[in-house]
């Protein structure tokens, strides 16, 4: 049987070249950031462990890091948010806004909904802009989603809603399609990392609640790498950073945003990715949900798990009155095994031309218990 180097080796789009790869990545897999090179280029070890602590190959989108490989930052942070409108009236203008260039281009409105938060919100969003004229709206689901939010599917049913099962979100995006992902909504608000703190802990100084958690999955030698990395890039914050709870959005938000734009579209087939790629659209990708984020950071979480995203879920709530899903739903990872499937995962990036390239697995980063971190499965986040 081939190792996976070798099977990964056969890939179209195996890198190995003479000179480091010259044009910037917008996107890299976790074991491709976990190497020690990449394309050529010699990794920064504290940003290698960085990467390892979240299972992900990030992307620092203040640009105050050096990784050690050119990147191209498609979403800069805003600098200016003091002046922004509410919650709900940014996910009604969004709508508004996706529904005209649907209609505008004659393309049907496809949802994808996770039964979390974050889609529920979409498809509530969108219906509100439709305003009853939902015959090119349509919701694409899973198992997982019936479950999730079973009250929610059978009222999406009952008003005859076009309701599609798909296994996978490749199967969603078609080019007759505005494709729609409730993606960025964890950004925004905070990071499921987030659920396995105490909630007595989510308002603590950050450097006593989180050191103990990377190191218990580095190793506190290993730790210091990543720390090192992760406090220098904290460091370019615009606002400031206390508690557990902000610092893990913060890393959330600046670190993960780009690889959240890019995940869906990155492990299609060149074809599919190249003609859905236009009609693949993140409700919450946009400059005026980021700067909601910077200027409200009372309104992430309150006393306890239950209360994350509690403006999302207030305006849920407007909408369908339903004060059971309004008190008791909690975030989890709906994303996981539809978007990455499952491990191990291919080294692989894309450059800012949209080339693929791939590479072998380093499984030289290795955690204190002997863990191997380049095939390990994100949290879905």
């Amino acid at each position: 049987m081939k190792s996976l180097g070798k099977l990964w080796a056969n890939m179209r789009g195996h890198w190995n070249e003479d000179v480091p790869h010259s044009v910037p990545l917008v996107y890299l897999s976790g074991p491709m950031a976990m190497r020690r090179s990449v394309l050529g280029h010699e990794v920064n070890q504290q940003y290698r462990w960085a990467c390892g602590f979240f299972g992900l190959g990030l992307i620092d989108r203040t640009g105050s890091m050096n990784c050690g490989f050119p990147v191209k930052i498609l979403d800069p942070i805003p600098t200016e948010f003091n002046a922004v409108a509410d919650l709900a009236t940014l996910c009604d203008q969004r709508a508004v806004a996706l529904v005209a260039h649907a209609r505008g281009q004659d393309l049907g409105i496809r949802v994808l909904w996770s039964g979390g938060i974050d889609s529920t919100a979409v498809v509530i969003a969108l219906l509100k802009a439709l305003d009853g004229d939902t015959s090119r709206l349509e919701i694409a689901y899973t198992t997982a989603s019936w479950w999730e939010y079973r009250r929610f599917y059978k009222m999406l049913k009952k008003q005859g809603i076009t309701l599609t099962k798909i296994k996978r979100i490749q199967d969603a995006l078609t080019p007759t399609h505005l494709t729609i992902s409730g993606e960025h909504g964890d950004q925004i608000f905070g990071s499921m990392l987030a659920a396995d703190l105490k909630p007595t802990d989510f308002h603590a100084p950050w450097e006593g609640v989180l050191t103990p958690v990377i190191a218990e999955k580095l190793g506190r030698k290993n730790a210091r790498e990543a720390l090192g990395y992760l406090e220098q890039q904290s460091q370019a914050c615009p606002i400031r950073i206390d508690s557990a709870f902000d610092m893990l959005w913060w890393w959330n938000f600046s670190l993960k945003w780009q690889l959240v734009s890019e995940r869906m579209r990155a492990p299609l087939p060149d074809d599919v990715r190249i003609d859905s790629a236009p009609r693949l659209h993140h409700f919450f990708r946009t400059t005026d949900f980021q700067r909601w984020a910077l200027a409200n950071p009372d309104k992430r979480v309150r006393e306890d798990w239950a209360s994350y995203k509690w403006p999302l879920k207030d305006y849920i709530l407007d909408f369908n009155g339903d004060r059971k899903y309004h008190r008791k739903k909690c975030k989890v990872p709906s994303l996981q095994g539809v978007v990455a499937g499952t491990a191990p995962r291919p080294a692989y990036a894309i450059d800012a031309d949209g080339r693929r390239l791939t590479q072998s697995t380093d499984t030289s980063l290795v955690a204190e218990d002997g863990t191997v971190l380049a095939i390990e499965v994100s949290n879905g986040e």
